[in-house]
């Protein structure tokens, strides 16, 4: 789920992603999704923590247009290592 949302939120952005798109590209239902990470926001805060490789705390972001942000760089910058 993790996977396909990082993927669905780094072309489509946080509006354009939905629980459902996430879902299909999971090939789960759209229940599983909700009942894993309850939000949208919860998902995106997942994608952005398995982008990061080092272990330890993390940040948590509550705006959805910085978590984003966050999850581009951080993509972006696994991509260039």
């Amino acid at each position: 789920m993790v996977r396909a949302a990082t993927g669905l939120f780094t072309t489509l952005g946080y509006a354009g992603t939905t629980m459902e798109g996430v879902a299909a590209g999971a090939g789960m239902s759209v229940q599983s999704v909700y009942f894993a990470f309850h939000t949208k926001a919860n998902l995106l805060q997942a994608a952005i923590d398995a982008a990061a490789p080092e272990p330890g705390p993390r940040l948590v972001e509550t705006d959805p247009d910085r978590a984003l942000a966050r999850l581009v760089d951080e993509a972006c910058r696994l991509l260039e290592s």
